[in-house]
């Protein structure tokens, strides 16, 4: 599965392009691309075909930034095919 975060970095209200999704309750590795053509990896939980968690690990920006390991809750817009990043959530997925 693939993410693209729309910018150099995920915030709260950054467009994600989310391609095709696995079945609800399932859970995948990721590949996580941003903006600034930035690479990371991470582990994809999906809730139903509105939400989905991911956890991305550790990467550096093509500036040369660290970015510390996090996670999201990403939603897709009611009746659209955009997502957005709603929320960081914890360690425990909360």
């Amino acid at each position: 599965m693939h993410i693209h975060f729309r910018a150099p970095l995920a915030y709260a209200g950054c467009g994600v392009r989310v391609d095709t999704l696995p079945p609800a309750g399932t859970s995948c590795p990721v590949s996580v691309t941003f903006d600034d053509e930035s690479l990371a990896t991470g582990q994809c939980s999906v809730i139903n075909d509105q939400e989905i968690k991911v956890w991305v690990d550790a990467y550096t920006t093509q500036a040369g930034n660290i970015v510390k390991a996090r996670a999201w809750l990403i939603q897709r817009l009611e009746g659209a095919k955009i997502w957005k990043a709603m929320d960081r959530i914890g360690a425990d997925g909360a």
